[in-house]
């Protein structure tokens, strides 16, 4: 079997890392299987394959970089310039695409995100995987025709596909990402764990993991935690973004505010943390939850307890480390946060589900 993976997200988290898992694990699985990798062309300078190569677990020859399109119709996305030059050079570049695509021959074409939608093609045995929450629509017609020329499609969770409801789809299933936390229990080598930990001390360390925008929440996060009841709590910002605007936070943030750069090995933070919490005014789950949850951390998020029981997969699984609070309400998070002070830390299971996840996901596609 020849299998090719188009992605437009090649960070450190979400959609890449999720890649990232399913890949190093069929890799060691199912070595007989030829796995390619299609990454964005960049605008100014070329990938650097090596560490590609490196962090997908593939040869660098199976690497391929193209000019794709970029979706961008679905919540928590900011319009961008670079999303309509993306597009534009897409265009541009499509034939050189698809003429790769016909020479390789590929069983079955894996498109990592929604973004990716306008690869649809019916030439092609394409599954499209949606992980992103679609807008409010005022494209219906042209994605229903980039939806029908899809094969199959892979829903993460029950909310991306309830946004479809409107819809119709080809065949379809809900497969969560696949996790595999066991490696938490050697993070404590990572060499930027023992000043973390010593940083943290005895306090409840809550971590936010990801880029930091005002979206996801980062200047609210800041202003609850400089409540001076909650200086017995340690806000942990993990992940980089636009210099000036994070040179901002880190003038705004009180001393229980600690910030890292960005990583590619984030296991440490499972070991030191006590749980991840979202900023972002609206329910959202995302992969770091996930991670939290089978590393044995709880998770605190916007929204009410009754959306993610709808919503995300194994909710029932992972009760009891689950904690929400009103999006965006600094009083109703500082309360959550006083009473999670006071609960005794519970026994740490490491959990992963990647095994059953590439036998289910080769059994779909295939």
């Amino acid at each position: 079997m020849k299998l090719l993976f188009v992605t437009n997200d090649i960070s450190f988290y979400g959609a890449s890392r999720s890649l990232k898992t399913l890949l190093n694990e069929l890799s060691l699985s199912n070595p007989e299987i030829g796995i390619h990798v299609v990454v964005p062309k960049r605008l100014k300078s070329r990938n650097d394959f090596t560490s590609l190569s490196a962090w997908f677990g593939i040869p660098k020859e199976h690497i391929h970089e193209f000019a794709l399109p970029f979706y961008n119709n679905y919540k928590g996305n900011r319009q961008s310039v670079f999303h309509i030059i993306f597009n534009f050079r897409y265009r541009i570049e499509k034939i050189s695409f698809i003429s790769f695509l016909k020479k390789q021959q590929f069983d079955a074409i894996h498109l990592n995100s929604l973004t990716l939608v306008d690869l649809a093609s019916n030439d092609f045995n394409i599954v499209l995987h949606v992980r992103e929450i679609l807008q409010k629509l005022t494209d219906h017609a042209w994605l229903q025709k980039r939806i029908s020329s899809v094969k199959k499609i892979i829903f993460i969770d029950k909310a991306t596909k309830n946004a479809f409801e409107s819809f119709q789809l080809p065949l379809s299933t809900v497969l969560n990402n696949p996790f595999s936390m066991v490696g938490v229990v050697n993070a404590h080598l990572n060499e930027r764990y023992a000043p973390l930990k010593e940083a943290v001390g005895e306090r409840l360390c809550i971590a936010a993991i990801g880029k930091l925008t005002e979206d996801k929440g980062a200047e609210f996060l800041i202003q609850t935690f400089a409540d001076s009841e909650l200086q017995n709590v340690v806000l942990l910002f993990i992940g980089g973004g636009a210099k000036g605007y994070v040179d901002a936070l880190k003038a705004k943030a009180p001393s229980n505010v600690l910030f890292l750069e960005e990583s590619s090995d984030i296991n440490f933070i499972f070991l030191v943390a006590d749980f991840v919490i979202r900023g972002e005014g609206y329910p959202c789950i995302g992969r770091t939850v996930y991670e939290a949850l089978y590393s044995g951390l709880g998770v605190i998020l916007p929204g009410s307890e009754e959306y993610y029981k709808n919503s995300m997969t194994d909710f029932n699984k992972f009760a009891s480390g689950f904690h929400s609070y009103l999006p965006r309400d600094g009083q109703d998070l500082k309360k959550l946060l006083l009473k999670l002070c006071k609960q005794p830390d519970g026994n740490r299971e490491l959990l992963s589900n990647t095994n059953e996840y590439v036998n289910t996901f080769l059994q779909f596609i295939s």
